[in-house]
């Protein structure tokens, strides 16, 4: 897929979600660097709740992320997370397929397009078969089914089959709903997750004007001191190409 010209071999994309695989992987990750974990619980929130069409949109939300064809990269938060290759440090939280520091944290575009790939069932129902496609129930099932994911993963999206590509995404959509059930994330306050959001997408307090009318109304806000209202988590998630439940 090409997030710069908002096309795929399989059509026009209409919207871009996004799987990350695995929150274990990242989990992992943040125990052997707890000074990554404030941040990288905070992208995973708003990377699990993401709508895009294009990578401009991306850069609404990230404006420090790439573009490295054929994968967008996340430079989460500059953090003095030691590189294993060295004593260089990198960044925290860049996601990139089969990151030397994270294996398994991986991002993916899901487009729905307006011509949809004819799916054999058949094809579709030996593969499911090999992997064993059900609701993941152990630790087990749950690294067996994020192995499969990255096999996928590491063969290319362009050079999936549309059977492929369909198991695929039932599979990420199995090991997040594993995540959710079975290591659920404690809340986070609204304005604490437009805090971040601000950072990430180097918004200053004069952007939310259009959004709340006065500078007092945003302090109270970004202070927790006042309540986001629905219509303007609305127009928060529009600003940020979001999903307005990440500020209710």
């Amino acid at each position: 897929m090409d997030l710069l010209t908002g096309r795929s071999h399989y059509g026009i994309i209409q919207r871009v979600l996004m799987h990350v695989v695995s929150h274990k992987a990242i989990r992992i990750f943040c125990e052997e660097h707890p000074s990554a974990g404030n941040s990288m619980d905070r992208w995973y929130r708003v990377a699990k709740r993401v709508i895009w069409t294009s990578f401009a949109e991306v850069r609404q939300s990230f404006n420090t992320a790439d573009f490295v064809a054929p994968y967008v990269v996340f430079d989460v938060r500059r953090q003095q997370v030691p590189d294993h290759h060295g004593d260089q440090f990198q960044p925290e939280g860049a996601v990139h397929p089969r990151h030397h520091d994270a294996p398994g944290i991986c991002e993916r575009s899901v487009e729905v397009m307006s011509t949809a790939p004819t799916i054999d069932r058949k094809k579709y129902t030996r593969l499911a078969n090999r992997v064993v496609v059900k609701a993941i129930e152990t630790e087990e099932e749950y690294d067996r089914m994020v192995a499969a994911v990255e096999h996928l993963m590491d063969k290319g999206e362009d050079r999936l089959s549309p059977e492929e590509s369909a198991l695929l995404e039932t599979m990420a959509i199995l090991v997040q709903a594993y995540d959710d059930r079975h290591h659920p994330l404690p809340p986070v306050a609204p304005n604490e997750m437009l805090s971040y959001l601000m950072e990430s997408s180097g918004r200053r307090t004069k952007d939310l004007l259009p959004m709340f009318g006065t500078r007092g109304r945003v302090s109270e806000i970004l202070s927790g001191k006042r309540s986001i209202s629905k219509e303007q988590a609305k127009k928060l998630a529009s600003a940020f190409k979001v999903t307005a439940d990440l500020f209710i």
